[in-house]
């Protein structure tokens, strides 16, 4: 329920925060998901729990769609890399942190105990943010919609909700199964009728211009790819440790500690490459490293001991903390004023359906190599592993062609030339600009 409402959420936060003000919409996002905490700590039932956690993934869609649309938004351009980078490092130290403070949380006090400590984080995070957050209620006027695009919000979320349930259902439910072709069917067709809708009205939710630069999809494609494969990564890899290696569930979460530490290690760094450095070339390392680590991983996993998974993870840790901040910057450059929301809310849902579709393909690969199960014979089971892991090289081998073949990023700013033809062309009831 939480997952699913993010990812129908993400358009619509990103351009309710244009036109409200991202400032405001954000601490409300805040507000909303410290509040639906509190319901879901005091659920009576599962009813009650499923609803409040959907309600806590509208607070979620706000505060991921809309926290890198205030980089541009609010810091020039010479420091947005290691802004970039900072939020990045913060979501790996969240990441890392939180699953041994959850176990500890739930087994000190009980598992109503970890929504409930949200509450106190959202408290905190709202008083910080009336602080310290400019007013923008005003700003990038010229290209904000004089309404909402009701029915184009409807569109967008109904096809996330659907091909993301559909793709999360169907290695459990068999891609067969009715309620996963009605979901999969329903979902592409009402894809391309938000596509119909957007390029007709007057106030588009998703400025389909936007994608006519290549750069523009280029930098989202090669984030969709990236993320794929962190998600597969994420999904596959404790199984590898655990039947492959034997490890247990507490040895498998530190060995998996190696790719967060190694993210934390490199994510500011990274950040400050981005405002010095031509985000192209470091966006084509980035991939090339985890393409290889990626390749060099599949041919190694079946021999002894843990140092092939763990030079992997940390290789991987690197390349995806090099390969953020770089991107991140190179897309939202790309936003023009007053649509930073627009912008980030489609890059955010591109990279949510990259985590649903690679956890989905990860598990079919899984599936086709041991129709027996998992918890097959070591010697066996390899080959599940193997054919992700190769599989993944090659994407991401795409990916950095990708990177590679994009324009260098040119800096933003309101006399941008590129950026001023959609500004000025965007279409206003009656107004000037």
């Amino acid at each position: 329920a939480y997952n699913l409402a993010v990812t129908g959420g993400l358009l619509v936060a990103g351009r309710i925060g244009d036109r409200l003000g991202l400032r405001r919409v954000f601490l409300f996002g805040f507000g909303l998901y410290a509040l639906s905490s509190l319901a879901c700590g005091l659920a009576p039932t599962l009813a009650w729990l499923i609803v409040a956690r959907a309600v806590q993934g509208m607070g979620g869609a706000i505060l991921f769609g809309l926290s890198p649309a205030m980089v541009p938004r609010f810091l020039p351009h010479n420091v947005r890399g290691s802004a970039f980078g900072a939020l990045a490092m913060a979501a790996a130290f969240g990441m890392t942190i939180g699953a041994p403070l959850g176990g500890l949380i739930s087994g000190l006090i009980s598992w109503r105990g970890i929504f409930l400590v949200n509450v106190i984080v959202g408290s905190l995070a709202l008083s910080i943010g009336r602080r310290i957050l400019p007013c923008d209620a005003g700003a990038g006027t010229e290209t904000r919609p004089q309404g909402l695009d009701v029915p184009g919000g409807i569109l967008s979320a109904g096809a996330a909700l659907a091909v993301a349930f559909g793709l999360t259902e169907a290695p459990r439910w068999g891609w067969t199964a009715p309620a996963v072709l009605i979901s999969l069917i329903g979902g592409s067709l009402a894809f391309v009728a938000f596509i119909l809708r957007e390029r007709n009205t007057r106030d588009p939710l998703l400025d389909l211009r936007l994608f006519r630069d290549p750069s523009f999809v280029k930098g989202n494609v090669t984030s969709f790819l990236m993320y794929l494969f962190l998600a597969g990564t994420n999904f596959v890899m404790p199984f590898y440790l655990a039947h492959i290696k034997g490890l247990t569930s507490a040895q498998t979460g530190f060995a998996m500690l190696a790719y967060a530490l190694a993210f934390l290690v490199t994510g500011f760094l990274a950040g400050k490459a981005a405002d010095r450095w031509n985000t192209r070339i470091i966006e084509t390392g980035a991939l090339a490293l985890t393409s290889i680590a990626a390749a060099g991983f599949t041919l190694a996993m079946g021999l002894p001991g843990l140092m092939p998974a763990l030079a992997f993870l940390t290789c991987f840790g690197v390349g995806l903390a090099a390969f953020s901040p770089a991107n991140n910057k190179t897309v939202m450059n790309m936003a023009p004023v007053g649509q930073e929301g627009m912008v980030a809310g489609a890059y955010r849902m591109i990279m949510r359906m990259g985590l649903v579709f690679g956890v989905c393909g990860s598990s079919l690969a899984l599936t086709l190599a041991c129709p027996a199960g998992i918890e097959m014979e070591a010697s066996k089971n390899l080959a599940g592993f193997q054919m992700a892991y190769g599989v993944g090289a090659l994407l991401l081998f795409g990916a950095m062609l990708c990177a590679w073949h994009k324009h260098a990023t040119q800096p933003t700013s309101t006399s941008n030339t590129k950026l001023d033809s959609i500004r000025h062309s965007t279409k206003n009831k009656g107004g000037s600009t």
